[in-house]
């Protein structure tokens, strides 16, 4: 009787634990789809408010290059250099930029220098406005984004070119837009262009090194698929996608959301986090 009872007893046991067990495995693989879900969506949403931010701050200065090519002053030919040096320093004060300057037809820059070669200076001279991707400056060594627009003749927009105009904003305002991106304790974000080159990072070190996820994943021998599955998702940004991505690099796992800056020059940004920091 006593070996039956304990059978009958065990048997209950086994039950329970089983049932439990199973119990316990189902809540935590629905409570890992929810936190998933619920990260994922989060990031999705950072990204955007982040993407569309940096449109405006971009669309904000490059008004400021509009509004000074259609001043009438910059193309009449009785201003002086003199004068034209006050309206530059002016617009610098104002705006708080790193630097402004003026282009001759000519490519002749008040500056002293000629930059007829320069790409950003041909297309406004087509009478587009043009916003490169961050360089690092010979001069400076810091980095540089350069905004540049037509000067019209008279003032009259749409008109007859009468040389360039081109502005330089604060050389970490892209950065500045991605580090106050702050889901968890060990998020990050990041701009790449449409060449899949950072051009913004918490880390302004890794534009100026011109760190390159897709070069790197190419090159990379250690056989991490973490470089692979990001270089994936990096494809998917230059195509102008929004997504979701899970990868590991250097034994941490991350969750990953990009989507692209409206109306730029095919440029993408991606929000990053340690799945740790949510599981």
């Amino acid at each position: 009787m006593k070996s039956i009872g304990m059978r009958i007893l065990v048997s209950c046991i086994l039950t329970v634990a089983i049932s439990l067990f199973t119990l316990g495995t189902f809540a935590c693989v629905m409570t890992y789809n929810s936190t998933v879900s619920l990260v994922n969506s989060s990031m999705t949403a950072s990204a955007q408010v982040a993407a569309d931010r940096a449109y405006w701050e971009v669309r904000s200065y490059s008004n400021i290059a509009r509004e000074l090519g259609a001043m009438p002053q910059l193309s009449d030919p009785s201003t002086t250099d003199s004068e034209l040096n006050d309206i530059v320093q002016q617009t610098i004060e104002r705006h708080e930029l790193q630097n402004c300057n003026i282009i001759k037809p000519n490519g002749d820059c008040l500056d002293g220098n000629n930059y007829s070669d320069r790409e950003y200076f041909q297309n406004a001279m087509k009478g587009n406005v043009t916003v490169t991707e961050p360089t690092v400056s010979r001069l400076t060594g810091e980095l540089m984004v350069i905004i540049a627009a037509p000067i019209w003749n008279n003032g009259v927009t749409g008109g007859e070119v009468a040389g360039c105009v081109i502005i330089v904003p604060d050389p970490e305002f892209l950065n500045d837009i991605v580090r106050t991106i702050k889901l968890s304790d060990n998020c990050g974000a990041y701009i790449i262009d449409k060449n899949g080159n950072t051009i913004a990072d918490v880390d302004s070190e890794l534009v100026k090194r011109g760190e390159n996820i897709e070069e790197l994943a190419a090159a990379d021998t250690s056989g991490q698929a973490g470089y692979q599955t990001l270089a994936k998702a990096h494809e998917s940004m230059r195509a102008g996608e929004s997504g979701i991505a899970e990868y590991t690099l250097n034994g941490v796992s991350k969750f990953l959301a990009y989507t692209p800056i409206p109306n730029s020059n095919g440029w993408s940004l991606a929000v990053y986090a340690p799945t740790g920091d949510f599981m």
